[in-house]
């Protein structure tokens, strides 16, 4: 059974670890794993209203990251090392997006990270729901079922 994220102070015990965002935790591990439900919560109530307008793509990213690290009790690093994922401790990337075209380029989906989107709104506000992690597994699945749903819309098309 997972705890209600608020039951359980992650933030916090993320803060006063000394942990950064590249320091591996073991999945499940109680005070410092975040499982994804919590995840998401912790990123809707913390990212909501956050505007990234006027921002470069590749700077909005980084801003967003920053965000996040706050959000969930990391210091931020003064520059986010290409690792895979990019959120090394908790497994997961995120993605900063307007529409829910996810579209992960150079690197296979993995079962075992997870995505986070986070959703802006036409005036680059992060929305009120802004965040939905899964697992590389689930992204695969949903990815497979459209291109088939696509493929058939096609062929009914023809």
């Amino acid at each position: 059974m997972t705890a209600n994220f608020n039951s359980i102070p992650y933030a916090a015990n993320i803060r006063q670890s000394g942990l950064t965002i590249y320091n591996p935790i073991e999945i499940g591990d109680p005070s410092l794993w975040i499982p994804t439900h919590d995840l998401e919560s912790l990123h809707n109530e913390g990212l909501r209203g956050i505007s990234l307008a006027g921002l470069p793509l590749r700077t909005r990213s980084k801003v967003a990251k920053e965000h996040v690290c706050r959000v969930i009790g990391y210091p931020m690093p003064r520059a986010f090392l290409k690792t895979q994922p990019r959120f090394l401790a908790q497994r997961f990337d995120t993605y900063v997006q307007k529409s829910n075209n996810l579209q992960v380029w150079n690197e296979e989906l993995s079962p075992v990270r997870r995505y986070v989107l986070i959703r802006l709104s036409p005036e680059d506000a992060v929305t009120s729901r802004c965040t939905s992690p899964a697992f590389g597994g689930e992204v695969a699945n949903l990815a497979h079922n459209l291109s088939w749903l696509g493929s058939a819309i096609k062929s009914r098309a023809a």
